[in-house]
Parts: structure tokens; C-alpha cells; sequence
């Protein structure tokens, strides 16, 4: 028993830099060590989102964004979609931007539970998210 004390000791002081990040880490996913987020962001550039704020994004992100090749459809053409949705009615949608690999079905199967979602939807976006 009192060799074990001694032992367990030291394996307790016993930990690396790397372990101890690592630990950091672990207890605090938001915690990343400032010379890992310099290099992370490094090239990252300012782009200006939709709703007019600026942001800072990898230059792939923003090389997807600028690509005209994906643009989605205008929202005028989404319309169609509100009018006289039934639980088992296939719905026609247009492009929402890239269609993914073998992917070749624009038509989608609407549910009860989509239904319900997109109620949901709607009426906390005519009465506010907290209803007032």
C-alpha cells in the first residue's frame, strides 16, 4: 500500500502539454488555443452576407457563395408550394441550388408531420417566436 501512493502520484503530475489542451478541450469544446484559431483562419476573408453584415469565411466558402453555377431559384417560384398541401400529395419543387450526386427527384412526398412543421412555422412567424 505505500508503494501505490507514490505511484499514483506521480502518474497524477505526469501530463504533457498536449494532454493537458487536449483535456482543456475536452472540458470546454469553445476553448481553442489561440495559435490553432491563427492558423485556422488564416486566409479567411470578409464577405457580406445576404442581410448585409459582414463576415469572416475560409476562401472555399466564399468561392461556393460567388459560384453562379448553384443559384437557387427566386422565391416567387416557391409560391406554388403554399396552395392546397394534403398528408400524401407529391409537391414539384424548383432547384434550391446544387442538386446533390445522383440525386435526380424534384419532387418530394409531404407528410403529416411536415405539415404540422411548416403550421408551426408560420405562425410563429406572424406572432413572433415568443407569440407576442
Amino acid at each position: 500500500m505505500l508503494t501505490f501512493l507514490p505511484l499514483l502520484r506521480s502518474l497524477i503530475f505526469l501530463e504533457t502539454s498536449g494532454q493537458i489542451l487536449k483535456r482543456k478541450m475536452d472540458e470546454d469544446p469553445q476553448y481553442i488555443s489561440p495559435s490553432k484559431k491563427i492558423r485556422i483562419e488564416e486566409g479567411w476573408r470578409e464577405y457580406r452576407a445576404s442581410d448585409g453584415k459582414m463576415v469572416t469565411l475560409p476562401p472555399s466558402w466564399i468561392a461556393m457563395l460567388e459560384d453562379s453555377r448553384y443559384l437557387p431559384k427566386p422565391r416567387n417560384e416557391f409560391e406554388h408550394l403554399k396552395d392546397d398541401l394534403k398528408a400524401g400529395s407529391w409537391v414539384d419543387i424548383p432547384s434550391l441550388g446544387q442538386v446533390p450526386k445522383g440525386y435526380r427527384v424534384s419532387e418530394i412526398l409531404v407528410t403529416h408531420q411536415m405539415l404540422e412543421l411548416w403550421n408551426e412555422m408560420e405562425e410563429e412567424q406572424r406572432c413572433g417566436y415568443f407569440g407576442y
